[in-house]
């Protein structure tokens, strides 16, 4: 369906909010937005959180594109509801690919003690591999294993190049243990054990917690802060500084 039929059905009966029509639009990269009526189907009748709505459409596109669905599958409207669309997606996703082994390995292991590991992967297939050798915390229910759910780590690679069009410096992704983890939960709430650090090119950091929502910014400041803290009392912080340098330097 056309992108004025879903305007008449959901925006104009005031079915769904202009700034969450606005991000669903914006999400759908298609020229004919395409699968715009579906998602604010879907958005509304099945209360899917925006954020991964978004990112399982966007998913499809990229398999879709790269000839990776049969059937009905190439077809958006075929899929009855949202959940049957994660599971296809979530399928593609479990099943993985082999990647080059340099670019697997182009990642930084900045801090590795009791308490942190952070690394900074510098390619989609480093991101993955990292995430599912260190940070794999999240039951797939798909595959019955333990894999990461941070939507740069998933096999396809649309979210890790979009972050990096957009003017992405690096990622950091952080695992902490011992008594700085009891510190972060006591201050800042739990989900904050695995973070992903987005890191602009102008250095405003973002928080992704363990359920791929970005923390607010006064958790996010607490957090860098215990984070920084700890780096500082056992001089890593340098550690972190080698990812800037040799962004710098490139």
């Amino acid at each position: 369906m056309s992108l004025k039929t879903a305007k008449q059905t959901f925006l104009d009966k005031s079915l769904i909010s202009i700034e969450d029509f606005d991000n669903l639009l914006k999400s759908d990269k298609t020229p004919t937005k395409k699968y715009i009526h579906w998602m604010c189907d879907k958005f509304i009748k099945e209360n899917v959180e925006l954020h991964i709505l978004m990112n399982v459409v966007e998913e499809y596109e990229a398999f879709l594109s790269k000839d990776l669905l049969e059937g009905d599958h190439k077809d958006i409207t075929k899929f009855k509801s949202f959940k049957d669309l994660q599971d296809v997606v979530n399928g593609l996703n479990s099943q993985g690919v082999k990647s080059n082994g340099e670019l697997e390995n182009d990642y930084e292991v900045l801090v590795n003690d009791s308490q942190v590991i952070a690394v900074s992967p510098h390619t989609h297939a480093a991101s993955r591999k990292v995430a599912l050798k260190w940070f794999s915390f999240r039951d797939n229910e798909q595959t019955n294993e333990k894999d990461c759910p941070w939507c740069t780590t998933y096999n396809n690679d649309t979210h890790f190049n979009n972050y990096y069009d957009s003017g992405l410096k690096t990622f950091i992704y952080v695992k902490i243990k011992g008594d700085l983890k009891e510190k972060i939960v006591k201050e800042c709430g739990k989900r904050l054990e695995y973070v992903a650090l987005e890191i602009s090119s102008n250095n405003n950091i973002n928080v992704w917690d363990m359920d791929d929502s970005q923390a607010n910014a006064k958790i996010a400041e607490s957090y860098l802060t215990l984070l920084q803290n700890y780096m500082i009392d056992n001089n890593l912080q340098d550690n972190f500084n080698c990812a800037e340098d040799d962004e710098e330097a490139a």
